[in-house]
């Protein structure tokens, strides 16, 4: 919804944007089970003339830096021997020899260690095929494990392991914040299965459908039980509980629908901000308010209409110590409770929202 938060993430997602602007069509990626490793680690990989291509940007997970110059239209990649953290995919046999999308043609230099190689746009980023690479150690295919593997002396090697299936798969999200100037973690696990299911989904009429549904409902009340377990047991102030799961939120990646979904306005169900890891307000207010409705807070949604775009807050209850900006709904007092500014307190209202009086949805 409204953009004017998050300007930095924005920014990021202009970014990539501009990487791999569209040319003509050149060919089709097709679906594959054959994945890229790096010293044992899985690369996300895509199956193009019938070779296997990688995104640049994803290379920064193992081992390589990467920028982009817009004005020279360059990409750079450099290897750095940094340790990888390779980024999760799973294989989907569903798609396996089936045409994906089209690879596009790109004005994109790519320069690895200062030397030009072939870059083309795959599903609008720069990529490059994996081969390019076997200039950095030994590189070899293995057709029992459909898999082409690459070595790169010096840096740290993992343990081989075939990557899932999507049906089998289940996600590990590490999730880490901070409130009142202690650090919290946790590691959220979801079969893919169920971001799929959801994800799939057309998108429905009421704000509380999305909060209610299935196994929605699991994921909030076990957030609930985690934030309640932990408020017991470093005896927090409710104040200070209600922040915990706040800022729990505000840690959610903003991204706004255009640049994430494709589409000016898409709502998220609370297992597909929990599983991607980013969200708009809307997608971040939904969640929140969810949570704190299954611990017992009294919430509502506030949705502030501001022409073609707009912006969704959660309301809390009047508890007798709030203070700043605050809208009456059903004889009761709401204090505005940003869910995209990190540190923010109840009642500290953007200025852009000034003056505009917001419609409330209870959940």
């Amino acid at each position: 919804m409204w953009s004017g938060i998050k300007k930095f993430c924005l920014a990021a997602a202009l970014f990539l944007s501009f990487a791999a602007p569209a040319g003509a069509a050149i060919g089709k990626v097709m679906g594959t089970d054959i994945v890229a490793y790096i010293n044992n680690y899985p690369v996300p990989s895509y199956c193009f003339n019938g070779h296997t291509a990688v995104i640049t940007s994803d290379l920064v997970n193992y081992g390589f830096k990467y920028s982009y110059d817009n004005s020279l239209r360059r990409v750079d990649l450099t290897y750095t021997g940094a340790p990888p953290s390779p980024l999760p995919f799973w294989r989907d046999q569903r798609i396996y020899g089936k045409p994906l999308f089209d690879v596009l043609e790109t004005d994109i230099q790519v320069y690895l260690n200062n030397v030009r190689i072939d870059s083309f746009n795959i599903n609008g980023l720069t990529a490059i095929n994996f081969t390019e690479l076997g200039r950095f150690g030994p590189m070899w295919y293995d057709d029992s494990k459909r898999a082409a593997f690459l070595t790169i002396p010096g840096m740290a090697m993992g343990v081989y392991a075939p990557v899932a299936e999507r049906a089998d798969a289940t996600a590990e999200i590490r999730c880490a914040w901070q409130s009142d100037g202690r650090g919290w973690e946790c590691i959220l696990r979801i079969p893919v299965a169920q971001y799929d299911y959801y994800s799939s989904l057309p998108r429905v009429g009421g704000y509380a459908d999305y909060i209610g549904a299935g196994e929605n409902v699991g994921y909030i009340r076990t957030l609930a039980n985690y934030f309640e377990s932990m408020a017991q047991a470093y005896r927090l102030s409710p104040r200070e509980k209600l922040n915990m799961v706040t800022e729990f939120v505000r840690a959610v990646r903003y991204a706004d629908d255009l640049s994430s979904k494709g589409v000016t306005d898409y709502v998220n169900y609370p297992v597909e901000t929990l599983f991607e890891w980013k969200g708009d307000c809307e997608d971040t207010s939904i969640l929140l308010a969810g949570i704190l409705k299954e611990m017992g807070v009294d919430a509502t949604l506030f949705i502030f209409p501001k022409g073609e775009a707009g912006h969704m807050a959660v309301g809390i209850a009047d508890d007798g110590n709030m203070s700043g900006a605050s809208y009456d709904c059903d004889g009761k007092t709401y204090y505005y409770l940003d869910t995209t500014e990190p540190g923010w307190d109840i009642g500290r209202l953007p200025e852009e929202l000034a003056g505009l009086n917001p419609i409330a949805v209870k959940i």
